[in-house]
């Protein structure tokens, strides 16, 4: 198996959680890979954590302003539709 195209292919369907959540417990794969997956999962993560706290700013102004507004997508649609991920 190909792991750098695997991760290649992850990278570019942005499958990078998905395929850590899956791939992290198969002794099969190499420690390299893992890794790789788990530190661009934390990047993920990282991101995602400043873009709901900007959207947080944002919808304050909103709410302040009674301005109706829904997140058509990012994280805080995700979670407000799988609040269990």
């Amino acid at each position: 198996l190909n792991w750098h195209r695997v991760c290649a292919l992850a990278d570019r369907h942005r499958l990078f959680p998905f395929l850590y959540h899956w791939l992290r417990e198969e002794p099969a794969v190499p420690t390299a890979v893992i890794e790789q997956l788990r530190a661009e999962c934390q990047t993920i993560a990282t991101d995602n954590l400043l873009k709901q706290h900007h959207y947080q700013l944002v919808k304050k102004l909103f709410d302040a302003n009674a301005i109706d507004h829904w997140p058509l997508k990012g994280v805080f649609l995700s979670q407000s539709v799988y609040p269990e991920n």
